[in-house]
């Protein structure tokens, strides 16, 4: 997958939080109810998008590498209160990838078997 696909994950990660909690993680507030979703975000673009730099993951909601890092590292503190949500937005964060792949293969499947009828061979 390329950066930008996976960045625009990201965008749409970020986009997906802030509607979920109804918040700006972009937001520079200390507030609870700003920090616990920007852990979250932090931690699921720390584990789950490996091709992109912490610069860039961290740069999708305002922060540096540094701060991207702390967020990830003090996750713990909150899991046990949100764990639903993180759960249900890593499955989301998937979820298009997953559909399109599924349709780029169908398709692929589709076109294969009108070649093979075409040609009248047997197209692997």
């Amino acid at each position: 997958m390329s950066d930008k696909n996976e960045l625009f994950r990201l965008y749409k990660l970020r986009y997906k939080i802030n509607e979920e909690f109804n918040v700006n993680i972009q937001s520079k507030s200390r507030k609870r109810n700003i920090i616990y979703p920007r852990k979250i975000f932090c931690k699921i673009a720390y584990e789950n998008f490996p091709n992109l730099t912490l610069d860039q993951k961290g740069k999708v909601i305002g922060l540096s590498h540094v701060e991207l890092i702390y967020h990830h590292k003090t996750f713990d503190v909150i899991y046990d209160r949100h764990k639903e949500y993180y759960n249900k937005l890593v499955k989301l964060s998937y979820r298009s990838d997953n559909k399109k792949r599924k349709d780029a293969l169908k398709l692929a499947l589709f076109y294969r078997d009108r070649l093979n009828k075409i040609l009248g061979t047997e197209w692997q």
